[in-house]
């Protein structure tokens, strides 16, 4: 059978793999690779930022009518920030003002440009009443905090115009509608009351109060809520009881539906009548708490009330979900449809079904009969409506066939999705979950794969860590070592994103299925591409290769920690390292680690790692050696441990004629008192027999119970 490789398009940086692939006779551990990184993402975007950039015209360049306007903005911020050159007249800066502000009317005005715009008014302090209001309803509908900054600017600048009566109602409803919007509902609050009986109309009063009662609700403020709505209701003002419709809202996201219910009665009482709106948050609410006894009550209601309502694009949305919830079957959601298009065709401004409102529909079905929703047959509406299937549609189809773990199916609809026009910044998300979907199939359609990943790529989408982890799996477990290296080079991970792939690829590498040659590779990549990783986590993979009786590449390891800046080994580091090599009975490998313990100055070497260092020695055939050790152990502060004398009791029976060194250790440990462990009868008995001294060794081990110790299955 052919072998097949998978091969991935090779993007980002340039990156050398320094390290000896599974195929590579004879294998052999390489040197530490030099240490190439991708490069960093960018700084993040800060809200009070320069616009000096603004004048950079390299990346989406204004309209030529502003470009002007633009660069004089620019200038004034390198001046103020930089203090580079001198900032333009104030009557240019005026004009530009200006002309940006009418450029964008009827729009919302971005962040960079609320900035400058903010600048120029602080750098002139006036400007043409009409241009700040114009700059006000180009920003209040924004949420940014300079948009915040610029829309309080000029609402302030408007009332402290010296010009009389300069405020109208128009820009106290603007100003009140962003605050309430943006969690400033207190501040919006202190406007409405300053302004509360100077209205023009009784209708933009009630505008400004019902946004101020709005932004408490959205807040979840029902202290405040309730004082401000009792005291609008002993006011003199003509109250309008559509504006019980916030606290309806409040109490329908809590699901205190009696409460909600006391304040709807309220209105239906008034004669004034819900407002759709508050019929939604009803609905929503008894969707989410089931109560489909009164939700059914409110669902009659709302569509029996065509006359006075209008009812938006959200509340058919709702009306649809209701329905589907309560299983409602083809007939009825066509009924359904043909109601939204008969009021549609009465009120202009009301919507039409359209695709939008059949992909709502199927995103709706979808959410309430998973799997088993019949996603073809609701799809056939807009067949006989005459509706454009859209590259939501496909969407969502490739998203139900994944639900159904139909893989041909969701194929299909990818091909489908990859004929629309694919926008700029898409998010992919229903690819990428295709793409984790194939890379869980028990059979391993790799050129597929491939195929998806590379038009992910071409379409600019950053796959994300959970698709780059089943990925990664994928390539991993076909030994496409280099095909890893171009993944992981290629996509800005963050810092979790990096701890995930560092988890699996530990993971990959101590697998009992992974070869010895695959974990080796393995570890050079992520040694070479991931520096974050742990000291805890190299520990660990050098215990494994340790373990694999591969001494050579637990040792490589150690030393890429020794070479790693800030990764330098711990005490339990070489504690650890001293153990595998006491397994393998590796003596280079022991010097090795035995020098760059002499050399480290972070710490000196505790009894436990000394009795690490006398466990080597005496595994690797130097028991002598390790007695030099036990005599440092002997001269330190902290002295041996009940560990230290087994290792150099057994250590002793290993020198020839060092029974006798051994039994003069007993003897001076006896006389000084010190209390036997079973563990150090143990070594005594076996030193004893080692050396052909079975009386002596019985004779010792019948005395342990006069001490009071209990022999262990060791004796």
């Amino acid at each position: 059978m052919r072998s097949y490789t998978f091969r991935l398009p090779r993007r980002g940086p340039r990156f050398h793999l320094r390290c000896s692939l599974h195929y590579t006779t004879p294998f052999a551990p390489s040197p530490p690779p030099r240490k190439t990184h991708p490069a960093p993402p960018p700084p993040p975007k800060y809200l009070h930022q320069p616009v000096s950039h603004l004048w950079n015209w390299r990346r989406h360049a204004p309209p030529k009518s502003i470009r002007r306007d633009v660069i004089i903005l620019g200038q004034l911020s390198r001046y103020l920030n930089d203090q580079i050159g001198r900032p333009p007249e104030n009557e240019e800066l005026v004009k530009a003002f200006c002309g940006i502000v009418e450029a964008n009317e009827g729009s919302i005005i971005v962040d960079d440009y609320a900035y400058g715009l903010l600048k120029v008014y602080e750098h002139v302090g006036g400007l043409p009443i009409e241009s700040m209001r114009k700059a006000l309803s180009v920003v209040y509908r924004g949420a940014t905090e300079n948009q915040v900054l610029l829309a309080r600017a000029m609402f302030s600048a408007l009332r402290g115009s010296p010009e009389g009566g300069t405020l109208i109602d128009k820009d106290i409803v603007m100003i009140v509608h962003m605050l309430s919007r943006t969690g400033n509902s207190a501040e919006a609050l202190e406007v409405a009351e300053e302004f509360s009986g100077k209205f023009e109309g009784l209708e933009s009063e009630r505008v400004v109060w019902g946004k101020v009662l709005e932004g408490f609700s959205s807040e979840g403020n029902e202290e405040v809520l309730l004082r401000t709505w009792e005291r609008l209701e002993k006011s003199k003002m003509e109250m309008d009881q559509k504006l019980c419709t916030p606290l309806i809202a409040l109490y329908c996201e809590r699901g205190e539906l009696d409460r909600a219910k006391m304040w709807y009665q309220k209105i239906v009482e008034s004669e004034t009548g819900p407002t759709a709106s508050a019929y939604v948050e009803i609905i929503k609410a008894c969707l989410s708490t089931r109560n489909y006894a009164w939700g059914s009550e409110i669902m009659d209601t709302f569509l029996g009330e065509r006359e006075r309502l209008h009812m938006g694009k959200e509340a058919w949305d709702v009306v649809f979900r209701w329905h589907l919830t309560l299983g409602a079957d083809l007939e009825k959601v066509v009924e359904l449809l043909d109601m939204m298009g008969r009021r549609a065709e009465e009120v202009e401004t009301l919507p039409s079904p359209d695709m939008t409102t059949i992909n709502d529909l199927l995103r709706s079905g979808m959410a309430v009969a998973g799997p088993n929703f019949p996603f073809e047959d609701f799809l056939s509406i807009a067949d006989s409506r005459g509706f454009n299937h859209d590259r939501t549609t496909f969407e969502l189809k490739l998203e139900h066939k994944i639900n159904q773990d139909d893989t041909g199916g969701a194929l299909g609809a990818y091909e489908d999705l990859k004929a629309e026009s694919i926008p700029r910044g898409y998010h992919g998300m229903e690819v990428k979950r295709l793409l984790r979907h194939l890379c869980s199939q028990p059979t391993l359609d790799k050129e597929i794969i491939q195929t998806i990943y590379t038009d992910l790529l071409d379409w600019g989408v950053r796959i994300g860590v959970e698709t780059l982890c089943s990925l990664l799996r994928t390539l991993l477990e076909d030994c496409s070592f280099k095909e890893v290296i171009h993944l992981l080079t290629y996509e800005n991970l963050t810092n979790y994103g990096k701890s995930r792939i560092i988890a699996q690829m530990m993971s990959y590498i101590s697998s009992s299925s992974t070869s010895v040659e695959a974990a080796w590779d393995t570890y050079q990549i992520l040694y070479q591409v991931f520096p974050e990783t742990t000291v805890s986590q190299r520990t660990e993979l050098m215990s494994l290769f340790f373990d694999l009786g591969r001494s050579d590449m637990g040792v490589m390891v150690f030393q890429h920690m020794r070479l790693t800046r800030k990764r330098n080994p711990e005490k339990y580091t070489y504690r650890a390292a001293l153990l595998g090599v006491a397994i393998n009975r590796d003596l280079e490998a022991l010097r090795v680690v035995h020098n760059a313990l002499k050399l480290d100055y972070q710490f000196d070497p505790d009894t436990r790692l000394l009795n690490s260092l006398m466990t080597a020695y005496v595994a690797c055939g130097m028991p002598a050696r390790a007695m030099e050790i036990w005599e440092n152990i002997r001269r330190t502060i902290q002295g041996p441990d009940h560990e230290s004398i087994a290792i150099a009791l057994d250590a002793c029976s290993r020198i020839p004629e060092g029974i006798h060194q051994a039994q003069v250790l007993w003897g001076q440990l006896r006389a000084a008192g010190y209390q036997f462990t079973a563990r150090d009868y143990a070594a005594y008995v076996e030193a004893l027999g080692r050396n052909e001294m079975w009386d002596e060794g019985w004779k010792i081990a019948k005395e342990m119970k006069g001490e009071g110790v209990e022999p262990d299955v060791r004796l």
